[in-house]
């Protein structure tokens, strides 16, 4: 992506308040966007009851456990 940002306008440029000397590429924020997008479906199978038990467990408790 470091590359492509120049060609895609992902630059930001040193100036004002920033303390950087050089055009820097901006997509850091890309990649945690798509790491979140790969993570949410897991995250969201783990942590809802409702579905099933998941890979993380659910949060109440079985019907079948209690008294």
């Amino acid at each position: 992506m470091r590359q492509a940002a120049p060609g895609l306008g992902l630059v930001d440029q040193p100036g004002g308040r920033k303390t950087h000397r050089h055009p820097t590429p901006v997509v850091g924020g890309l990649g945690m966007g798509f790491a979140l997008l790969l993570a949410l479906p897991f995250l969201l199978h783990g942590l809802d009851g409702a579905v099933g038990a998941g890979w993380l467990g659910s949060a109440r408790p079985s019907p079948r456990c209690l008294p």
